[in-house]
């Protein structure tokens, strides 16, 4: 979205031991690694990033790990074993569960969603009917992207809230007929998480952890808060301009389908190994080419997986962002397995202002070139729009207190309270409805960018209010 990060100061890095197999040397070459740990510290530093972790896979092994910087004010340091919030990496992993689920016989993916949840249903309830398990792990059901926005913010950890996350759609407008049109929308895994926790009779959390993290021996994963002890997680980091600020965030249960995990660097390598190759058996051949086959879809998109292509290779990837995280991880297929490559990228950061360190991260993890550092543009005269905007408002509104009535009123007073009551408006939810997202969900993620639009808009209320109670004074005077 929008990043913005001055040049304030320097990241400590505490690197932990760096894990060098690298037998095969074919991809990930001594000069390759070399080049993305270079990227990685230059990129921390502009940035200004506390911490980063790695891990690479090449031809069913991992051959690097590694953890740069700090996971909290506290210094802690990152190493491959500290647990992130992973945010929309989590999708991979419902959508696997649903896939157990149907090879235990309790579900198909075809069967629509009523059948196991009779009280589901939007604002259309004949459309709703119709949504399929697929079409949700598919973006296609018809929900919007704005729709799995609004609990961006929420931190409510009832037993009830998967199944409160559904109640909400009853108002819920569709904006495509299930199956036509592909768009991302959180709602969708809002709804398997509940699915899976009706099926399954116990919490989400806890079927992720039987079905998952235990077989997978995925020590240091978990969803939302740990079960059992694990390595110290690391906290997000949200950046005001640029000053990454430490902001100890856990969203709530209505958000564990669709980003609620935390997992290690080491821990995603065994899940991407897994996925992949499916070395101890839990994931079978057909179960993978469900998750990452786009057939039966409109768009690129799997189940839980985003499918590109590198080179003529298939790249099956999807990236992550929460208030204070941004992350990403993939794997290719290649017909030599020789080739096949695997990476996990985690960071406790996230900005307005910068949006390019896990694109040029994975663009050096893939052979490429990394993008030139810089500021994202648009965000950059945005924030300076918004501020300079408060300022002026500010201005304004005190001229106005401090000013006697006015002698005469006239037609442009009037329009410029209303342009203020509209900037207001456009302020409050066009502009983030634009964005697929309202505005207190902007908040965890870029706070800067929140407090500039709920300051413009608070304050061109207020003055268009002082300037109509001006305008009243002067007609009932005269």
């Amino acid at each position: 979205m929008w990043n913005l990060c001055f040049k304030i100061g320097l990241v400590i890095a505490f690197s932990s031991p760096t894990m060098k197999l690298n037998a095969l040397e074919t991809h990930f070459t001594g000069q390759r690694l070399s080049d993305i740990e270079t990227y990685i510290n230059q990129g921390m530093k502009y940035e200004n990033i506390p911490g980063v972790s790695i891990a690479l896979i090449e031809a069913g092994e991992v051959v690097y790990m590694n953890g740069f910087g700090r996971g909290d004010n506290k210094d802690n340091p990152i190493s491959p074993l500290t647990p992130f919030q992973i945010a929309s990496l989590t999708k991979s992993f419902s959508a696997l569960v649903i896939l157990l689920l149907e090879k235990d016989g309790k579900l198909s993916l075809d069967d629509k969603v009523v059948e196991h949840i009779p009280w589901f249903r939007t604002s259309n309830k004949s459309r709703s009917d119709q949504i399929s398990i697929r079409q949700l792990l598919q973006h296609n059901s018809g929900f919007s992207t704005q729709s799995g926005n609004y609990t961006q913010n929420n931190q409510y950890r009832g037993p009830d809230a998967t199944e409160h996350s559904v109640r909400r759609l009853l108002n819920c407008q569709l904006v495509s007929p299930p199956g036509n049109k592909f768009e991302y929308s959180n709602s969708n895994y809002q709804v398997v998480s509940h699915l899976i926790e009706v099926i399954e009779g116990t919490p989400f959390e806890s079927v992720m952890a039987e079905r998952i993290f235990q077989p997978l021996g995925m020590r240091n994963s978990f969803v939302q808060i740990p079960l059992t002890k694990t390595s110290i997680p690391a906290l997000g980091f949200p950046q005001w301009f640029g000053i990454s600020v430490e902001r100890p965030f856990i969203l709530g249960r209505m958000k564990m389908g669709d980003g609620g995990i935390s997992a290690s660097a080491e821990d995603l390598t065994k899940y991407l190994l897994e996925v992949s190759n499916g070395e101890l058996g839990l994931v079978t051949q057909k179960m993978r080419h469900s998750l990452v086959s786009t057939d039966l879809n409109n768009s690129q998109y799997g189940l839980g997986w985003q499918v590109s292509d590198i080179n003529g290779t298939a790249l099956y990837e999807h990236g992550g962002n929460n208030g204070g995280f941004s992350s990403h991880f993939g794997f290719a297929d290649a017909n030599d397995q020789r080739a096949d490559i695997g990476f996990v990228i985690l960071t406790n950061y996230s900005s307005a202002l910068h949006t390019e360190f896990i694109g040029n991260v994975r663009r050096t993890i893939l052979g490429g070139k990394p993008h030139a550092n810089r500021l994202n543009s648009t965000s950059l005269i945005s924030l300076i729009t918004l501020y300079g905007t408060i300022l002026i408002l500010l201005i304004c509104i005190y001229r106005t207190v401090k000013t006697d009535k006015p002698n005469t009123i006239a037609l442009r007073h009037f329009i410029f309270s209303s342009f203020l009551l509209a900037t207001s408006y456009i302020a409050a939810y066009v502009i983030p409805a634009l964005n697929g997202i309202n505005l207190l969900s902007i908040y965890p993620f870029f706070p800067d960018l929140a407090v500039g639009l709920i300051g413009c808009s608070m304050l061109s209320l207020l003055l268009a209010v002082l300037l109509l109670l001006k305008m009243g004074e002067f007609w009932k005077a005269n």
